[in-house]
């Protein structure tokens, strides 16, 4: 697990220090550094599936790739960066405060390459890594795919990575493949329905959209798949017929690639999220939220960039009853000031579920139009 990112000098952050939790939240308003967090890890990830960063000697910045594309390396560089020299550096902390992973490259005659060298010191435990580095790793951005007729496979993604794809273009052959093989997070598997990744991804849809039955499967003779979505039983007595994506609109599209990484990444996996919130209705946000938790609970390192007070209280209801222990919850609120400074404040949930505090602009724009509504 990494407990905390130190970054320098990337995107709108001259030296941001952040502790993360098993599951974090990400909020503030737009354009306020929340993704940068979010990219400083898939850039990492990306560059040691390229084969450009490993365990030994390889040391590259791959700036575009499979999950992100950020340019060239000038485009990435902050701004307003005082350092000097001008600088690059990404720090990752593991479980313990003595295991410390970093890169720092300079940025000098490097501002038009897509390819950063990078010298990297190591202290503790390389394992302590894995989830970032090898282990199972999503990012889900928040440019999801759209409802399709059909989606493409790739072995290498699914069968190989287990990965979903950034937009979450391979999640109906990941679903399709996968679909009899056990839920290994017991934290987030439902008893009341069969222990495989299809019944309980279909179950957990029903808290999104109730009753809703997915159904993948392969286009013979093709490298396609495709999914349908049915609404009770299907018996054909009490259930619908089955629908194409293209008919029961976005919010079953769009979360159905977070809903199969959530079941599907096993415990010591990193899933990183933006938006979960779109084109869901309130009451499936706030079980979005809790699903969260409870995979975050069951050992998935979960980081969620989000606009959702659904969420939020979903999250916060699940500290209230249990469900994750509130120490393992990080809430973090960014805050673009003067001069595009940025200061980060970090609420905590208690015990009952309520907040330490409310920073202004925090979540509280019910509060404001109802006081305008009212006065």
């Amino acid at each position: 697990m990494i407990s905390r990112v130190r970054l320098g000098a990337f995107k709108a952050f001259d030296d941001l220090d952040l502790f993360l939790g098993k599951l974090t939240l990400l909020s503030g308003l737009n354009s306020a550094g929340k993704s940068s967090i979010l990219q400083a890890l898939s850039l990492v990830r990306q560059s040691f599936d390229a084969g450009m960063l490993d365990y030994k000697d390889r040391n590259e910045l791959l700036l575009n790739g499979a999950l992100v594309e950020m340019g060239t390396v000038g485009d990435i560089h902050c701004e307003y960066s005082r350092r000097t020299p001008q600088e690059l550096t990404f720090e990752f902390y593991g479980r313990e405060e003595t295991d410390v992973i970093a890169w720092r490259g300079t940025i000098d005659d490097n501002a038009a390459a897509d390819v950063l060298v990078m010298e990297r010191t190591l202290t503790g435990d390389i394992n302590s890594f894995d989830g970032l580095l090898k282990g199972h790793f999503n990012y889900l951005r928040a440019d999801r795919v759209s409802p399709e007729l059909v989606y493409p496979r790739s072995h290498r993604e699914v069968v190989r990575k287990r990965a979903l794809g950034a937009r979450g273009e391979y999640t109906v052959h990941y679903l399709t493949h996968f679909r009899d093989e056990v839920v290994g997070n017991q934290s987030v598997r439902d008893r009341s329905v069969g222990p495989g990744l299809a019944s309980q991804v279909s179950h957990w849809m029903g808290k999104i959209s109730p009753d809703v039955r997915v159904e993948p499967d392969a286009v013979a003779g093709t490298d396609f798949v495709r999914i349908r979505f049915g609404f009770g039983s299907g018996s054909g007595l009490s259930g619908s017929a089955s629908y194409r994506p293209t008919h029961v609109g976005f919010g079953l599209t769009y979360t159905l690639p977070i809903v199969v990484a959530l079941l599907g990444t096993p415990p010591g996996g990193m899933l990183l999220i933006e938006n979960p919130e779109a084109h869901v209705h309130p009451r499936g946000q706030a079980a979005l939220g809790a699903l969260m938790c409870q995979a975050a609970a069951g050992g998935v390192q979960v980081l969620v960039e989000t606009h959702s007070d659904h969420v939020l209280n979903g999250v916060r209801i699940a500290a209230k009853h249990g469900v994750i222990s509130r120490d393992n919850i990080r809430l973090h609120f960014f805050v673009r000031g003067k001069a595009g400074k940025l200061t980060v404040e970090s609420p905590v949930v208690e015990a009952d579920g309520r907040l330490s505090r409310w920073p202004d602009g925090f979540f509280d724009q019910w509060d404001h139009d109802l006081d305008e509504l009212l006065g």
